[in-house]
């Protein structure tokens, strides 16, 4: 938003208040603690698992419904849970969202397992796969799809390798390739500049390594001493997290990588595994680690601090645990699934909503202050089931 202003308004107090609207409109707002929403199911006491959530606030993933099913769902704070439906066979999943609504994930149909895209207005679409008989018939997946509608993932090809893949709408389903020597990868997420990332097989036997893509390139982007790494997400500014193998094992640790360093973000106390599965637009990261009972736990890590969510989280019941945290958006909002203790015992998908620092509110006061005074002056009153 510009705000143009008046010339007899002070230059002082004018700098002020656009210097205070363009921090409150640009920055995200760092959290020290979250607001705790059960996303429930589409049964209810049965499981979800909510699995993305794009700038709006809707949160996608995948649910019990009343057969039994797993289908993937759509979830708004202002209509709910809705079932998005299969293509065909009895269980789905949704997996990524973008910021016009466009929902990518994989469903069943008679004959196999196939990627799709959903809007609200045309339904539940096939993108199709690359012609190879799998459970009886085809597989293909759509890991996420980026604001330009570019959707990743990956798919069987004909001699029986899974292939990272690409689709447009103009060019359908394309093969991406793999690092040298490899005869899988796979995809899992793209931004907006169209940099995909996932993991592939390397030249040597029972290593697999996390891939960057870009501009007909793949680049491997090692590991932290050990023989396998994946590349979960990757923001807007090209920070990409995942996790990886350590030198002494298997071992798994959550990493960033920027700059072309991949840098071990740790485990939250007493844990030794871990894994980063989001990553906002400001940097701050999101997965699972493992703590000192063995129970694993949701995170959130700001600058290279890790911290246990259900620490963080101001309202969380206590009977229910937040257990791994899937994908963050530009203006924090977490989401991902935690285990529900209460009869009948079960996961079940969470949404967490940042509460502001004193600081960030003070400063987002100013903003208000300085729109309110503008507004006096002018008159002018936001699949699992395979897991």
């Amino acid at each position: 938003m510009k705000i143009k202003m008046e010339s007899m308004f002070p230059s002082v107090i004018s700098a002020a208040i656009l210097a205070s609207v363009a921090v409150a409109g640009t920055l995200p707002v760092q959290a020290t603690t979250y607001n705790f929403t059960a996303l429930g199911s589409l049964t209810s006491g049965s499981g979800s698992y909510a699995f993305g959530i794009n700038d709006s606030g809707t949160v996608v993933g995948q649910a019990v419904n009343s057969s039994d099913q797993l289908h993937a769902f759509i979830y708004t704070s202002s209509g709910g849970m809705q079932d998005l439906g299969t293509l065909g066979g009895p269980n789905s999943a949704a997996l990524g969202i973008n910021n016009s609504g466009t929902v990518v994930g994989e469903a069943t149909a008679a004959n196999g397992v196939f990627a799709f895209s959903y809007t609200s207005s045309g339904g539940m679409s096939n993108l199709g796969d690359l012609g190879v008989p799998l459970y009886g018939g085809t597989y293909s997946r759509g890991s996420a799809i980026n604001d330009l509608g570019t959707i990743v993932g990956y798919s069987v090809n004909s001699a029986g390798y899974t292939r990272a893949t690409v689709y447009t709408s103009a060019s359908g389903l394309q093969v991406i390739g793999t690092l040298p020597g490899g005869n899988n990868s796979y995809a899992y997420a793209i931004n907006g500049s169209g940099t995909v990332v996932g993991n592939s097989d390397t030249a040597t036997i029972r290593t697999e390594h996390a891939f960057s893509y870009s501009n007909g390139t793949m680049t491997d982007l090692g590991t932290l001493g050990g023989t396998y790494s994946v590349a979960n997400a990757i923001n807007t500014g090209g920070t990409i997290v995942g996790s990886s193998y350590l030198l002494n094992g298997y071992s798994g640790h959550a990493f960033s990588y920027s700059n072309g360093m991949m840098s071990d973000l740790g485990v939250l106390p007493g844990g030794s595994v871990s894994t980063a599965n989001g990553v906002s637009d400001s940097g701050i990261v999101v997965g699972m680690s493992d703590v000192s009972s063995g129970a694993y736990h949701a995170f959130v890590d700001s600058n290279g601090a890790m911290s246990d969510l259900n620490n963080l989280t101001v309202n969380l019941p206590n009977t229910f645990l937040l257990k791994d945290a899937y994908a963050i958006n530009s203006f924090g909002d977490i989401v991902g699934v935690g285990y529900n203790n209460s009869w009948p015992q079960h996961n079940e998908a969470f949404l967490l909503t940042p509460t502001p620092e004193p600081g960030a509110l003070a400063m987002l006061g100013i903003a208000g202050a300085g729109m309110l005074l503008l507004g006096r002056r002018r008159g002018v009153v936001r699949a699992a089931w395979r897991e």
